[in-house]
Order: C-alpha cells, then sequence, then structure tokens
C-alpha cells in the first residue's frame, strides 16, 4: 500500500472517531494533503499495532465505510476494506514491505 494511501485512510479514521494510541496530537481535521497529515500518522507508519489500537481503528473504519464509502477514490476504498479485515483479526504489524520499493507497505496480523 502506498504511504498516502495508507495516510488518508488513518487520517480518514481519525476524523471519525478512532484515537490512536501513539499520537500525541490528533491530525488536523481540516486538512488531507499528505504532506501536512504525514508528520502526525507517522508513528503508524511502522511497528505494532496493539489489540486495543486495532479495535478502535476497526471501529473507525467501519464508520468511514458506512459514511462515505461512495465518495472515495477507488484505492482509498480498498485501502479501507483490507485495513478493516485486517484490524478485524486484532493487533497487527506494519512494516516497509522493501526498502527498494520506498513507499509501499506491507501488513498482516501478528504470528501470519
Amino acid at each position: 500500500m502506498e504511504t498516502r494511501i495508507l495516510s488518508k485512510v488513518l487520517h480518514l479514521a481519525c476524523f471519525h472517531g478512532w484515537c490512536p494510541e501513539r499520537l500525541d496530537a490528533p491530525p488536523p481535521l481540516g486538512a488531507w494533503e499528505t504532506e501536512i497529515v504525514m508528520p502526525y500518522v507517522a508513528p503508524y507508519m511502522s511497528g505494532t499495532v496493539s489489540d486495543t489500537d486495532a479495535a478502535g481503528l476497526l471501529a473507525g473504519l467501519r464508520r468511514v465505510q458506512a459514511s462515505e464509502a461512495d465518495g472515495l477514490e477507488s484505492e482509498v476504498y480498498l485501502a479501507v476494506l483490507g485495513l478493516i479485515a485486517i484490524a478485524e483479526g486484532g493487533g497487527f504489524e506494519l512494516q516497509l514491505e522493501d526498502r527498494a520499493a520506498r513507499g509501499r507497505f506491507q501488513m498482516g496480523n501478528r504470528g501470519s
């Protein structure tokens, strides 16, 4: 998944009630540009998302799906669906897919 897509999806989840454990401040809800949002969601660009955080993310993403699905770009909508499926399994890992494929990420539930 591309960095810009992941940052948009995480930002949408925040807009719909997700309060991430690892963020010091919520992203600005009135700004959608990747350059503005990235510093806020950067702690979620790699590492482990806890079970508790995944549950909150899941709830936020379900609200995104219910209220904004028709207006989302197809790649953003598919990312929302993918993250819903991953978060349903609890905590997960997020990591760069490959150093050469800069800006792309791989996600999966722990232990898979």
